[in-house]
């Protein structure tokens, strides 16, 4: 902490003896895209002795105190260069009239990062937010990812899509820029990428038990039940407004309702021909044109095609109900990790290189999934998030992999994921129990700023 504060008050006692006067002034961000500015602050956390309820969802002391180690780590892991970092945390939106569909999303809890990249001199000459603008870090327990269907969603059913980045309507190049696929440990989780215009374009990565998505895909029959639902909510909701805006004038609202009802005949006829067309199909897995479904079915014949402009086909996501019952308990069921990664920003691309090289992923799965395997052990970053050397992460070779497997060979040092004319990152003697080694794999058991449920107003302490 006592290195970060003398680099803010060094950087701020610089422009004060340039003459620059300090007070409420803008700081250009160029001026300020490398230095180290950490933390507004660190939080010493005390142990949650009570839970929390928000709505009906109630978050256990177990629940809050990984949601505290989430933030302790990402402030042991990376100190903000060119931003000014602060950590909060993060559970389930609360509900309101415009977001009751959240209600189906699974119980989460984490830490959200903000990095502030608008900054001011405020009083007593100290750096400060200037605006809201800023990256964000999150690692977030039974967290979500996609583009909600919010059309067809509902308080008890939340759908989405995960189309890729070229099927968002943006080329692969950046997405190819921020991959995790040579990263030693994530390149064995699933991983997205998702546009996003306000914070930057976010890589997420998701860790679970068996490596695999929490999210499974409904069918045809489920897809055609969803949008049934959705047209009649889509008419309660039409009535509702016209009700309120007439007043209770009964003959002005007869004559608006006319038009909403004969467009929710439609949308019920080209419906009925869907289930007809596929009526052989409907165990099928529902695959739509677009990633974002809506009801307006009279504006194409086919629930699925569209109007056969497009030969875009997306499965539908939900989560996956057994594992959404057992997000209620104390254990994180699956971990989601996202960062802001646009990197062409230096910023970003300071906290990208972070987080793939400094954050111990390795221990964060094993203390959520294989405690034992860390009992009595603290976490610590792979690499000091002070150190100015850009260490590129790297999968492990082939021989490398098969060696680290082979019960034979009792040690060894492994090169293979360092970059040439770098130090090897987080270098380990393997051993024939393959515990601590990089060359091991990890066992198998088995919104748009901040997504839709990234509730970012819960202080860190």
């Amino acid at each position: 902490m006592r290195e970060r504060v003398t680099l803010i008050g060094s950087l701020a006692m610089a422009l004060t003896l340039s003459g620059t006067p300090v007070s409420s002034q803008a700081i250009p961000p160029q001026s300020i895209e490398d230095q180290v500015l950490g933390w507004i602050k660190i939080y010493d956390y005390k142990s949650p002795t009570a839970p929390i309820k928000v709505d009906q969802r109630v978050y256990s002391p177990a629940q809050l105190s990984i949601a505290q180690l989430f933030a302790n780590w990402m402030q042991a892991s990376y100190l903000p260069t060119g931003a000014l970092g602060d950590v909060f945390q993060i559970r389930n939106e609360k509900l309101s009239p415009y977001n009751q569909n959240t209600a189906a999303l699974p119980q989460s809890y984490g830490a959200f990062a903000r990095l502030y990249t608008q900054l001011k001199y405020g009083v007593n000459k100290k750096i400060e937010p200037q605006t809201n603008d800023g990256l964000v870090w999150t690692i977030e327990a039974n967290g979500f990812y996609g583009i909600p269907a919010d059309a067809l969603s509902t308080p008890e059913h939340y759908y989405f899509t995960l189309p890729s980045f070229a099927q968002q309507g943006y080329g692969e190049e950046l997405e190819k820029a921020t991959a995790v696929s040579r990263h030693p440990e994530l390149a064995q989780f699933p991983t997205y990428f998702r546009r996003n215009s306000a914070t930057g374009n976010r890589r997420y990565v998701l860790l679970s038990r068996d490596h695999r998505l929490p999210f499974v895909t409904i069918t045809k029959g489920q897809y055609l039940d969803a949008v049934e639902v959705a047209i009649g909510r889509k008419r309660s909701a039409d009535q509702k407004r016209i009700t309120e805006a007439e007043q209770g004038d009964q003959k002005r609202i007869a004559v608006a309702m006319k038009d909403v009802d004969a467009r929710t005949a439609k949308r019920t006829a080209v419906l009925a021909s869907n289930r007809e067309k596929y009526s052989a199909r409907l165990q099928e897995t529902a695959e739509i044109w677009t990633d974002e479904p809506d009801v307006m079915l009279e504006n194409y014949p086919d629930v699925f095609e569209g109007n056969g402009g497009t030969k875009m086909r997306l499965p539908v996501y939900t989560i996956d109900p057994r594992l959404a019952d057992l997000c209620k308990t104390d254990a994180p069921q699956w971990i989601v990790m996202s960062w802001t990664a646009q990197l062409n920003d230096p910023v970003s691309r300071s906290l990208h290189e972070a987080v793939l090289n400094n954050v111990d992923f390795r221990y964060i799965y094993d203390y959520l999934f294989d405690p034992g395997t860390v009992k009595g052990q603290p976490y610590k970053p792979l690499r000091s998030p002070s150190s100015t050397e850009a260490a590129a992460v790297m999968a492990p070779s082939e021989a490398t992999r098969t060696t680290a497997a082979d019960p034979t060979v009792h040690f060894f040092d492994d090169f293979s994921s360092a970059s040439v004319g770098k130090k090897p990152l987080n270098r380990r003697l393997q051993h024939h129990h393959g515990v601590e080694g990089t060359g091991r794999s990890l066992g198998v058991d088995e919104r748009h700023a901040s997504d839709a449920h990234g509730n970012e107003d819960t202080p860190a302490e």
